[in-house]
C-alpha cells in the first residue's frame, strides 16, 4: 500500500513524495526506524518518519561532504565520522588512501538495517578494515577520546531536539581539541539557506566563533 510522505521545511516551503512497501521498520532504543520502497528515489531511509537518505540520489549529498575536505587537506590519514549510519560518507571517506575511519553512530541499528536492505550505498565499505564502529553517544566520543584525527565530518540529523547539542560552541571546541595539527579540517552539514536560513546563520556564526 502506498502513502505520501510529506515535510514542511518552513511555512511555505517543503515537499512531498510517495512511499510504496515498506521493507523494515523497527523502533531502536533511540527511534523509529523505517526503510520503504519508492518509484523516484529508490529505497529511502526515515527515522521518526523524516528522510533522511534515499538510495538513487544520495551521492548528492555524500560527495561533497567528503571530497573538498579530504583533497584539501595535504596528508588525510586519519578520520573520523559522527553519524552516518547508512554508510555512504565512509564508502566516500575510503577512496582516499586513509589509514582509520572511525564512525561513532548513536543507533547501531541504523547501521545493521542500512547494511542488510540498502547495501547499495556503503558497497562493503563495512567491511573495510581501516574501518572501525564505535556504537554510542558521539558527543561523548570526541569529548573523551585519546585519539587525533586530520579530518572529522559530522553526519548529523538536523539541528533540532536530541542533535540540538551537536550544533554547540562546546561541542565545535571538543572537536577541534580531536585535531591531530593545525590542518585538522571539521565537516558538518547545516539547514538550507533558502528554506531555513535562521539556523543555517545561527550555525554558521557558531562554527565563525570557534574556527
Amino acid at each position: 500500500m502506498s502513502r505520501y510522505i510529506v515535510e514542511r521545511l518552513n511555512p511555505n516551503f517543503g515537499y512531498f513524495y510517495k512511499l510504496g512497501k515498506t521493507l523494515h521498520q523497527a523502533q531502536t532504543e533511540w527511534q523509529k526506524l523505517e526503510i520503504a520502497e519508492s518509484e523516484e528515489f529508490g529505497n529511502v531511509l526515515l527515522l521518526d518518519g523524516v528522510t533522511q537518505v534515499t538510495s538513487r540520489n544520495e551521492f548528492l549529498y555524500h560527495e561533497p561532504m567528503v571530497h573538498p575536505a579530504l583533497t584539501s587537506h595535504p596528508n588525510p590519514k586519519d578520520v573520523l565520522i559522527i553519524g552516518a549510519g547508512d554508510g555512504g560518507i565512509l564508502r566516500e571517506v575510503l577512496k582516499h588512501p586513509v589509514k582509520k575511519a572511525v564512525m561513532a553512530e548513536l543507533d547501531g541499528g541504523v547501521v545493521d538495517f542500512c547494511d542488510k536492505l540498502m547495501p547499495e550505498i556503503n558497497k562493503k565499505a563495512f567491511k573495510d578494515k581501516r574501518y572501525r564502529l564505535e556504537v554510542g553517544d558521539g558527543r561523548k566520543f570526541v569529548e573523551n577520546t585519546k585519539e587525533t584525527f586530520d579530518a572529522v565530518i559530522m553526519d548529523m540529523t538536523d539541528p533540532f531536539g536530541p542533535s540540538v547539542m551537536l550544533y554547540t560552541k562546546e561541542f565545535f571546541k571538543a572537536v577541534k581539541k580531536t585535531f591531530k595539527d593545525k590542518k585538522g579540517l571539521f565537516v558538518m552539514h547545516t539547514e538550507s539557506p533558502i528554506s531555513r536560513p535562521n539556523t543555517f546563520m545561527q550555525c554558521n556564526r557558531t562554527l565563525s566563533e570557534v574556527f
